[in-house]
């Protein structure tokens, strides 16, 4: 599993964790080299997703107190026990008992939106990718303010191959945490994989100008100038994301490719 930079979040009422975590994608190290000339130059997803950026947002007996004194009705007396069990199991990454407690809690209290997000997440640890849509887009209906579940979506429909969806989500992303380079980085990958290059390579350029030690983010501008037989600007795009991340293998991959092309 892949960690990721810990967003902070500003929704009140939610209570951010203090572990950094990612619902589990592809790692660019443990997937398989593509198949030379061409997965590169098609910016192969499954080789260009190197982080998904979560933020579980842990939902504390102290929240759900709040939240029964807001709605003036008493709840089940076993749901802080469920909402620490689904804390507890997300801690140790236990995604089964998590979406088990949290099914429970959403089944109570079906306006509690960080349970939704945390449900969400835990069925993308589980690789159930289709309830996690789901349950980020409950979610979303509740707040549609809510950065990381908007995130999160995007996230998942470029892996879902939805890549028309995943713009909505990932452009409203941005537009909520403009600072928030990963979200320019996702946005861009959705894109690029719409071929709106000229739009792609902007955020991927807004990605590095908000981080510029994100190796990953060089090595999708790098597929995009492959792609576009840019073939120098790759090669260096290339050059800087392996010098940044000695463990992106297909860095080296993207270098010999460019390199192939200037020749």
């Amino acid at each position: 599993m892949s960690n990721a930079e810990f967003c902070t979040s500003k929704t009140p009422g939610l209570v951010a964790s203090d572990k950094r975590r990612a619902a589990e994608f592809p790692k660019a190290g443990n997937s398989a080299l593509p198949a030379p000339r061409q997965s590169l130059r098609q910016g192969n997803p499954a080789v260009a997703t190197v982080f998904a950026s979560a933020l579980v947002l842990v939902v504390t007996s102290s929240l759900w107190a709040q939240n029964r004194q807001s709605n003036r009705s008493a709840g089940p007396p076993d749901l802080p026990v469920l909402l620490h069990s689904a804390e507890e199991a997300l801690n140790r990454k236990d995604f089964a008992t998590a979406a088990t407690a949290l099914k429970s809690v959403v089944e109570r209290q079906p306006d509690l939106v960080p349970a939704w997000f945390n449900l969400g997440y835990a069925y993308s640890g589980l690789h159930q990718n289709d309830e996690a849509v789901k349950a980020y887009q409950k979610a979303l209906e509740l707040k549609p303010d809510l950065f990381e579940a908007r995130l999160n979506l995007g996230i998942l429909l470029v892996e879902l191959n939805k890549s028309e969806a995943a713009l909505e989500q990932l452009a409203k992303a941005v537009a909520l945490q403009p600072k928030h380079s990963r979200a320019h980085l996702y946005y861009g990958r959705a894109l690029s994989l719409v071929d709106q290059a000229a739009e792609a390579e902007k955020q991927f350029q807004q990605t590095l100008a908000l981080d510029p030690k994100l190796a990953v983010a060089d090595f999708d501008l790098g597929q995009l100038k492959l792609k576009q037989e840019r073939f120098d600007e790759a090669l260096a795009a290339f050059k800087k994301a392996a010098e940044l991340d000695a463990a992106l293998p297909q860095a080296e991959l993207g270098m010999a490719l460019a390199s192939e092309g200037l020749n």
